[in-house]
């Protein structure tokens, strides 16, 4: 009976002892930092504690949706709510584990034609929301009617919170390999997975370009082992004729290859120093522009 007893005691301070570490886990996110109880200076207040959803219980707060985030390797959540003058702004601060990722999660978010916002790497309005990239963290500030007074205020609390949030405000720097001249704006993505509907064609950056009254779409990977090129190349219907108008795209080898889709036209695709790098909507008249692109990847 006394072991029982002793056993049962055991149990209950491991349960407690348990609890509390876990407790302890999740409410001593470093993102609660970024809610201070009251800015002063706007006359704005906290009035909900700083809640953090981590890893997998992000479902528990969106409903729906959680598994993109995961594809971008989200770290936590964390939101509380302000009272500035009498309106109510929901503050979310979404953490990735690198800037790319939370960048890359932001531009699925972002509308085709954003009205931008100066903070942080980019930002854009959708009144009365405002949402932000800066680092590895996503912001969104949220109201909950179209009024100037709630409008004004999220305009106010996010150059706020934009101030206490850390990272980098420059664009992830796989950007810079894309060219800038004939280039669309808000159109530059990282896309997880299944790039084109190919499930081995993850991780890729795209950016889309003008070229005379073509759109076409650059992207690129990485591929040290050439394996997305073989499966790439595997889907393709070799042509000799086609082939020999590629050799003096410099890539490595004369390893490129065209694989001519339905929805997407003529998709060209190539390796270069552990890169595959494509195009999408490719046509001959593309050739100059493209060969410069394929030989700056050095």
């Amino acid at each position: 009976m006394k072991f029982k007893q002793a056993l049962v005691t055991v149990f209950m301070i491991l349960s407690i002892l348990m609890s509390g570490c876990g407790g302890d886990k999740k409410d001593a996110s470093q993102n609660s930092g970024f809610f201070p109880a009251e800015f002063t200076d706007l006359g704005a207040a906290r009035i909900s504690e700083p809640q953090t959803f981590a890893g997998e219980s992000l479902y528990e707060y969106i409903n729906g949706g959680a598994e993109l985030y995961h594809l971008y390797n989200f770290v936590d959540v964390t939101t509380a709510s302000y009272d500035l003058d009498g309106v109510e702004i929901v503050v979310d601060i979404y953490q990735f584990d690198t800037p790319a990722n939370a960048y890359g999660l932001y531009t699925l978010m972002r509308p085709q034609t954003p009205v931008p916002v100066d903070l942080g790497v980019e930002g854009f309005s959708a009144e009365p929301n405002i949402d932000f990239i800066k680092g590895q963290y996503m912001v969104r500030l949220i109201g909950f009617d179209f009024s100037s007074r709630v409008v004004d205020g999220i305009q106010k609390l996010s150059r706020k919170i934009e101030s206490l949030i850390p990272g980098q405000t420059s664009y992830p720097e796989v950007f810079t390999r894309f060219p800038t001249e004939n280039k669309i704006a808000y159109t530059d993505k990282i896309q997880a997975d299944s790039y084109l509907g190919y499930g081995f064609l993850s991780r890729v950056t795209t950016q889309d370009y003008l070229l005379g009254e073509d759109t076409v779409t650059l992207f690129l990977t990485a591929d040290d082992n050439g394996n997305k090129y073989v499966q790439f190349m595997d889907m393709a219907v070799i042509d000799e004729g086609v082939q020999k108008a590629l050799e003096d795209i410099p890539f490595e080898s004369g390893q490129a290859v065209i694989l001519a889709t339905s929805y997407y036209g003529e998709v060209m695709a190539g390796l270069r120093n552990g890169l595959l790098l494509g195009v999408v909507n490719y046509n001959d008249s593309h050739k100059d522009f493209i060969k410069n692109w394929i030989a700056s990847q050095n």
